[in-house]
């Protein structure tokens, strides 16, 4: 996601430079890039404002069945999860191994970025972090489980540090105690994290996505040693606490009880029915996360493009201009959806402050970010993975072949534009759906009076429709023609 411009004129991401070089490899032929590493525009069969008009009312739908169907308030408890069986000493030797391969896998992108080939095309560093370590992780928090609570490379080395230095041991209290921030540095950490992935054009650097991470890593262990390295990862580790709230989605429930981790097996989207409210840092966090992924695919757009060739005419550069997006559009979301949560308030008849509910109703938005998510990034992931396997023969871009994958021939077409559209409806609206039951039920746990919480959610139903309705038109821009 460095600052090289594409055809939009936006910050693009390492690997649709790298999408781009394969395109022209594959061709020989000059085109222009689209987003998402395409080489050509997909025509819809039918007018934009058809779709928009249909995942509008499919949303709006939705919400009537849910309404008829979900009768009774369902347990705060969420006594619908089974723990799976304990595996012994093989679960725990198969979770010390993940542990061990995540902290020398991180250790290798970094003395890669360091001292490896500064190209992005061969060094690991790169594609590993953006593609693997956001993307593809975040993926699979959503859709297996929170790896992520094994495999946190910082976490694993601090507890090193802990069994064969005790006295360093924190787990069970802190020198210093939590200042009462609530999480708001990792609010303004994963502030920091978009900016460098949309905007900063270092991004596709090896040695400054290395220089990056170690800077990351000297904050977290700094954090974990003064507030406890169980409280920094719940307060101030973006990751921990980003791949947490998509795996609140998954299946998979993982529980770290200091002894291993025990998963649980639950339906889909069941943990994101919150048993107590959000803090505000973290109800933040959630519209931040939200915002971004928005953002990065407002950027593609051509009316970004025009804005920003306006913008350069006028001697104005389009980083300061794409900083000013990133920082605005979250207020603007975070205003939003204050508005809208008073309006449910009020129809309510006022019974729970607006506080309150935005804490209540926040984790019920995940399904729409991940949604957007896997929308907007499911074929840079697909791309991207391609370009892991020659550079893990070569993680350093130094000559050599360990895998006998160096010469592996990139497949530029395997996620078309238009698959990309139809996976892109069946997302969003389909995480839209997933939402407006979440609110629903939610809302039933919150108000006794049937009325009441179905007149609580018609803000957030109408917020819901304007937002799959608005993510569509985004996404539609840089990957279709849209007929008239």
């Amino acid at each position: 996601m460095a600052n090289a411009q594409g055809e939009y004129g936006r910050p693009s991401t390492p690997l649709l430079r790298l999408g781009l070089a394969g395109l022209l490899l594959a061709t020989a032929l000059p085109s222009p890039l689209h987003a998402h590493g395409f080489g050509q525009r997909y025509d819809l069969p039918v007018p934009l404002w058809l779709y928009l008009l249909g995942a509008g009312a499919t949303v709006a739908f939705s919400f009537v069945i849910v309404a008829v169907l979900t009768a009774a308030p369902r347990s705060r408890d969420r006594e619908f999860s089974f723990a799976l069986p304990a595996t012994g000493i093989a679960g725990r030797s198969l979770t010390l191994a993940a542990r061990i391969i995540a902290v020398a896998l991180f250790a290798l992108v970094v003395i890669a970025g360091l001292v490896g080939n500064q190209s992005p095309f061969k060094n690991i560093a790169p594609t590993m972090v953006w593609v693997i370590g956001w993307v593809g992780l975040s993926f699979a928090a959503a859709f297996v489980g929170d790896i992520w609570t094994v495999i946190n490379p910082w976490d694993n080395a601090a507890r090193l540090v802990e069994r064969y230095y005790p006295r360093r041991r924190r787990s069970s209290g802190a020198p210093t105690s939590w200042p009462g921030l609530d999480a708001w540095p990792a609010v303004l950490l994963f502030a920091l994290f978009a900016w460098c992935e949309l905007i900063w054009d270092g991004s596709d650097r090896p040695r400054s996505v290395a220089l990056a991470l170690l800077a990351y890593s000297a904050v977290t262990w700094t954090g974990m040693l003064v507030f406890g390295r169980s409280e920094w990862l719940r307060q101030g580790e973006i990751f921990s606490i980003a791949f947490g709230l998509f795996g609140r989605f998954a299946p998979l429930e993982a529980d770290d009880g200091g002894e291993g981790v025990r998963w649980s097996l639950r339906p889909y989207a069941a943990g994101l029915l919150a048993r107590q409210p959000a803090a505000p840092a973290l109800t933040c966090f959630v519209l931040l996360l939200l915002a971004t992924v928005t953002f990065d695919g407002i950027l593609e757009t051509p009316s970004w493009a025009a804005l920003a060739a306006w913008f350069a005419s006028r001697g104005v550069d389009s980083a300061p201009l794409a900083t000013l997006g990133l920082v605005g559009l979250p207020l603007v979301f975070l205003g939003i959806y204050l508005v809208t949560i008073a309006l449910a308030s009020r129809l309510a008849r006022g019974s729970r402050s607006v506080g309150e509910l935005a804490g209540w109703f926040v984790t019920t938005l995940v399904p729409i970010a991940l949604a957007y998510d896997v929308a907007h990034n499911l074929s840079f992931l697909a791309l991207g993975t391609q370009y892991l396997i020659p550079i893990l023969s070569d993680p350093l871009g130094i000559g050599w072949d360990l895998l006998g994958t160096k010469l592996y021939l990139i497949d530029t077409g395997v996620v078309t534009a238009s698959v990309m559209w139809y996976v892109a409806i069946t997302a969003i609206v389909g995480g839209h759906v997933v939402a407006v039951y979440l609110a629903h039920a939610q809302a039933l746990q919150l108000f006794p009076d049937r009325g009441e919480a179905l007149r609580s959610q018609l803000p957030l139903i109408a917020l819901m429709i304007a937002y799959t309705m608005t993510s569509l038109w985004i996404l539609a821009q840089p990957i279709t023609n849209i007929r008239p």
